[in-house]
């Protein structure tokens, strides 16, 4: 038997290697994510498990688009629009339009959400970015 050994730091896996490191660690990662308690905040509500897999995207990343939303959890729009109504009836979440395209929702944690401990990500980690832009995308670049 040989012994695995871990790569370097710096080093380049190779396609094989990276699945195989992925295998071997997204059992822990999901034992890890089911013993994780829901916030107190939040015990109290009835909420799904669907539904605590949308809070992620908006501690980390801040307000976003249903679309976007949708795009990041692999579900339907429909299907987050119909978990961000039930978020916003508990409190949760504020869904607004944007000002710039007014058929787009903007969702939210709502103020209480967002100072409650355990839905604001690490210690000092802000949302990486703002609610994406209105409008439709930017023109790629040609792939040759």
């Amino acid at each position: 038997m040989s012994e695995e050994t871990e790569p370097e730091a710096g080093s380049r896996l190779s396609a094989e290697e990276a699945v195989r490191a992925m295998l071997v660690t997204l059992p822990r990662l999901v034992s890890r994510a089911k013993r994780t308690p829901v916030p107190e905040q939040l015990r109290s509500l009835r909420l799904a498990p669907r539904h605590l897999s949308l809070l992620p995207c908006l501690i980390f990343d801040g307000p976003t688009s249903v679309k976007d939303l949708a795009a990041r959890l692999e579900v339907a729009p429909t299907t987050v629009s119909l978990m961000v109504s039930d978020l916003q009836r508990e409190g949760v979440v504020e869904r607004r339009s944007d000002p710039d395209d007014r058929r787009r929702s903007i969702v939210s944690l709502t103020e209480d959400a967002a100072r409650a401990p355990g839905t604001r990500g690490p210690a000092g980690v802000a949302p990486r970015r703002p609610a994406p832009p209105a409008g439709p995308p930017a023109p790629s670049a040609a792939v040759s």
